[in-house]
C-alpha cells in the first residue's frame, strides 16, 4: 500500500552479534553482502538500516552498509544524547578506512534526527538548542512529534503516521529534508 517493505529484526540478532565477534571469518561486510543481494531482486529507492544503540558489530556492519549517509534519531533525555558523540566517531572512523584502505566512499552523517519531541517541554527545547549548538550544521529542522499515539501504534503493529496526521506531515517533510541534503553531500 505504501510501497514500502519491511525486514524486522528481533532479539536473536544478538546471539548472531555474538557469533560474528568469535567468528575468524568475520570480514566487515556481512550486512552490505545481504544489501547487494535484495538490491539485485528489486531495487530500492532507499534502504533503512535500523540498528541497536550499542556500538556492536552489527551496528558496525549497519554504518559500513550505510554509505550513501547515516541517519541518527534521538530521544531527547541524557543518556541517549550522550551517545551521539561515540556514533559520529564510529561514522568517522568508517568513513576514513573505507576512504584510505578500500578505496570506498561513505558520506558519513546525514544529520541527527530529533525523536518524540514535545515544544510544550522545555527540557526539550533547551537539549534542541544545545544540541543545535554542538553539531550546527547536522540537526535536521524536522522533529518527531511526541504522542499517546506513538505507542498505540506499537501496540497495534502498525505504523506510528497511520495513527496520527502529526507524525505523517513529519516524516513527509523529514524525507524531503533528506533528499535536500543527501543532494547537497553530493556536490
Amino acid at each position: 500500500e505504501f510501497g514500502l517493505s519491511l525486514l524486522p529484526s528481533s532479539i536473536q540478532l544478538s546471539d548472531f552479534d555474538m557469533d560474528l565477534a568469535q567468528s575468524s571469518n568475520y570480514n566487515g561486510f556481512v550486512l552490505t553482502n545481504l544489501i547487494n543481494k535484495i538490491v539485485e531482486w528489486h531495487p530500492y529507492d532507499y534502504i533503512i538500516i535500523d540498528n541497536n544503540p550499542y556500538l556492536g558489530i552489527l551496528t558496525t556492519n549497519g554504518i559500513v552498509a550505510a554509505k550513501d549517509g547515516v541517519l541518527i534519531p534521538t530521544n531527547l533525555d541524557i543518556m541517549s544524547t550522550r551517545g551521539i558523540v561515540n556514533l559520529i566517531d564510529r561514522v568517522v572512523e568508517i568513513q576514513e578506512l573505507m576512504r584510505d584502505n578500500m578505496k570506498m566512499d561513505h558520506m558519513g552523517v546525514i544529520g541527527i534526527l530529533l525523536n518524540l519531541y514535545a515544544d510544550r517541554r522545555s527540557v526539550d527545547k533547551t537539549i534542541q538548542t544545545d544540541l543545535k549548538r554542538f553539531y550546527p550544521f547536522k540537526i535536521f529542522d524536522t522533529t518527531i512529534p511526541d504522542s499517546v499515539n506513538a505507542k498505540k501504534a506499537i501496540l497495534n503493529g502498525i505504523t506510528y503516521s497511520q495513527m496520527y496526521k502529526k507524525a505523517e506531515d513529519a516524516y513527509r517533510s523529514l524525507t524531503d529534508e533528506i533528499e535536500e541534503r543527501l543532494e547537497e553531500m553530493q556536490k
